[in-house]
């Protein structure tokens, strides 16, 4: 495992740690067709994107040529790091931008000025601490209507 590569893992994984320290966050979201990650040799970070600041490294390339577009190539440091694009599923009841305030409070410590994006993909119960809980299941025919109104049968017309 080469040097990039491990700093880049370790910014990743404390800003991912950082993310689901927060109470209104269940957890990271990967995207649509989980798209959005954090590649590193034989693993993954899904819901971390971080992208580098092109003045910095306007090639895309860290020590010694080695491509390492949109990670930061300075050790532990993220001096590198422009922009850090978070996808998570929020805790209902709250707001997005009560998960976004959360979000960018926890990651300033660890990302200094870099510009934090938060994507709210899902949303998850209260009750549902992991986030993983399956769709509630389709309303029957007989159960009442999600307005809470009670249907009345058609008057006898005879």
């Amino acid at each position: 495992m080469n040097a990039p590569t491990t700093a880049a893992g370790t910014v990743a994984d404390r800003i991912a740690a950082a993310t689901l320290s927060c109470p209104a966050v269940a957890r990271l979201h990967g995207g649509r067709f989980g798209e959005v990650a954090t590649y590193l040799p034989g693993r993954r970070i899904s819901g971390v994107r971080l992208r580098s600041t092109p003045d910095d490294d306007p090639a895309g390339t860290g020590p010694a040529g080695i491509s390492t577009p949109g990670i930061s190539t300075t050790g532990i440091s993220t001096t590198g790091i422009s922009t850090v694009e978070i996808h998570v599923v929020g805790r209902y009841p709250a707001t997005v931008d009560e998960i976004a305030t959360q979000v960018r409070t926890a990651l300033r410590p660890l990302v200094g000025a870099a510009r934090v994006d938060v994507v709210v993909g899902d949303y998850t119960g209260p009750a549902d601490p992991t986030g993983t809980a399956e769709p509630a299941p389709a309303r029957t025919s007989g159960a009442v209507p999600a307005t809470g109104q009670i249907e009345h049968p058609p008057a006898d017309r005879g």
